[in-house]
């Protein structure tokens, strides 16, 4: 398996835990896993590109101008992406600060939607793999 499609998994992998998490009343976690899906999904179309970075603001950063200044990504998913960054670095390390289960609901479900969007522009991908994994948030 190739590096992209391993950061493919990766997203995969962190957005089915992400729904577990909030499944099982874990909200903050929830949501930085939530996170890491979608960082990992931008891994995974960067280095499909020839873009290997190391820093998670790096990879925020390319994931703009690499792919929606391009037109290879709609600019919705990085506008998502960029909020959630700031959201899961305020739930990370703001003790007094508590994420609503709105938000967290309406964030897993833009990870979830970039995951997929991601996973679908790989060819030969397998299609629809994470629908697998859908409990609690996910049927809503």
């Amino acid at each position: 398996m190739k590096v992209p499609e391993l950061w493919l998994e990766y997203a995969l992998e962190s957005v089915a835990a992400a729904d577990l998490l909030y499944e099982d009343g874990f909200a903050v976690d929830s949501v930085s896993r939530a996170y890491y899906a979608m960082l990992y999904a931008a891994e995974a179309l960067l280095t499909r590109e020839g873009v290997f970075l190391r820093q998670s603001t790096q990879v925020v950063a390319a994931l703009g101008r690499e792919m929606v200044l391009s037109g290879k990504l709609p600019e919705v998913h990085h506008r998502n992406l960029v909020e959630l960054y700031t959201l899961r670095k305020r739930v990370d390390y703001d003790v007094f600060y508590q994420v609503t289960e709105e938000e967290t609901r309406r964030q897993l479900r833009r990870a979830r939607e970039f995951v997929q969007w991601v996973e679908k522009s790989f060819p030969g991908q397998r299609r629809g793999w994470l629908h697998r994994f859908r409990r609690g948030p996910s049927q809503t």
